[in-house]
Order: C-alpha cells, then sequence, then structure tokens
C-alpha cells in the first residue's frame, strides 16, 4: 500500500505542481530563504513602516520552514542571486524614495522658514523706516521750537530796547515839559496861582489836541508827566 506524503509547505509552491520529489522539497526552503534575506535587509533599515514591521515578525515562521528541510537537501550555492539582488535593488529604490520624501519635507520646512524671515525683515524695515520718520519729525519739531525761542528772544530783546527808549524820551519830555512849566510861572500874572499855570500847560498838552500828531501812546506818556507834575497848593 502506498501512501502519499502530504506537504505540509504547499502554500509556498508555485501555482504549477512540482514535477519531482526534490523540486517539492526544496521550492519551500528557497522561498523561506529568500523571505529571511528580505527580512535581514529590512532589519537593518534605521526607519520602517509598518508593513514592513509585519514582515519581519514572520522570521521565525520562515526560520522554521528552512531549518525543517533536511540539510542535503539545501543548497546554498543554488541560491538566486539574480532574487537577491533585485531585492537589494528594490530596498535601495525604497531608501532613495524616503530620503527624497525627507529631502522634499525639509526644502518645504526651509522654505516655510524663508518666508516667515522675509515677512519679518519686511516688519524690521517698515519699523525702521517709521523710527527714522519719527526722529525726524522730532528733529524737525525741535528745529521749529528752537527758530520760535530766537524769535522771542530777539521780540524780548527789541522790547527792552524800547522799553530803554520810552524812559529816555520820558527824562527828556520831563526835563523839557518842567522847563516850559518854569517858564510859565516867571512868566504869568502875579494873579495867577501855579494850579492854574499847570492846568494851562496840561490843555495845551491834552491827548485830543496831540493825539493825531504824537501818537496816542506819545500823547499819553506826555499826560502821565505833567500830572506828576501837578503843584499841591492851589
Amino acid at each position: 500500500m502506498t501512501t502519499s506524503k502530504k506537504n505540509i509547505y504547499a502554500f509556498l509552491l508555485d501555482e504549477t505542481p512540482p514535477e519531482d520529489e526534490h523540486q517539492e522539497t526544496t521550492q519551500p526552503q528557497r522561498k523561506a530563504l529568500k523571505k529571511l534575506r528580505e527580512i535581514s535587509l529590512l532589519k537593518a533599515k534605521p526607519h520602517k513602516t509598518p508593513e514592513e514591521y509585519a514582515k519581519i515578525s514572520q522570521e521565525s515562521f520562515y526560520q522554521l520552514i528552512a531549518d525543517a528541510v533536511d540539510a542535503d537537501a539545501v543548497d546554498t550555492n543554488a541560491v538566486d542571486k539574480e532574487d537577491h539582488a533585485i531585492e537589494e535593488a528594490r530596498l535601495r529604490k525604497a531608501k532613495k524614495q524616503e530620503y527624497e520624501r525627507k529631502l522634499r519635507a525639509k526644502d518645504k520646512k526651509i522654505a516655510a522658514l524663508q518666508a516667515k524671515l522675509q515677512k519679518q525683515e519686511e516688519a524690521h524695515q517698515e519699523t525702521k523706516k517709521l523710527f527714522y520718520k519719527t526722529i525726524s519729525d522730532q528733529a524737525k519739531t525741535i528745529s521749529q521750537q528752537c527758530r520760535k525761542n530766537d524769535e522771542m528772544e530777539n521780540a524780548i530783546h527789541m522790547l527792552h530796547n524800547q522799553i530803554k527808549n520810552i524812559k529816555s524820551i520820558n527824562n527828556d519830555f520831563s526835563s523839557i515839559l518842567f522847563d516850559e512849566y518854569k517858564a510859565a510861572l516867571q512868566t504869568a500874572q502875579s494873579t495867577r496861582t501855579p494850579l492854574q499855570v499847570w492846568k494851562k500847560l496840561m490843555l495845551k498838552y491834552h491827548p485830543d489836541k496831540i493825539a493825531h500828531i504824537l501818537g496816542t501812546r506819545m500823547s499819553t506818556e506826555i499826560t502821565k508827566v505833567i500830572t506828576e507834575m501837578k503843584p499841591t497848593d492851589s
């Protein structure tokens, strides 16, 4: 009675059934060794995806398959070097894509920082312009204030000179009016009193009579001088 041996690794076989017993035995091992090489390369990657972590977790399963086959049937020299090269190329491509993705992310971050820096520089330039404008306006205001102060000082100086001139004129008028009053007393009739002589002088230089000639201010000053000359006796 012949019993057929069931291949527990049949799910790893290709859709085409094996032609001989040797192919049926070594095919699962070859697939398992290929998976182990792929897992070894994945473990060497610094960054892994969830799918890659899932493949790495199957390492013990494929290791059992590789160890379960008879050692005589294992031919390590028969490993498909072309498959190994293809897998390495695929992993290199994945690493390159990951690097390019990170590089694009860095470029995007750098562009955002540059845009932010440009905005800050523009804001700084606006603040700088506003600062210089404020300083310029303040300097202009100070210059105008200094000019006003100079004008005020000149006006005060001129006013002092005018006061001095008025005082000098008052002294001259006082002397002239006093001399005229004394002369009027000497030539007046004996019946006329000093007060009458003074009133006559006051009428002569009344502001209503001399204001249109000497001006209101000067006529007022003359009136003050004559008022101070008013005799106390009748």
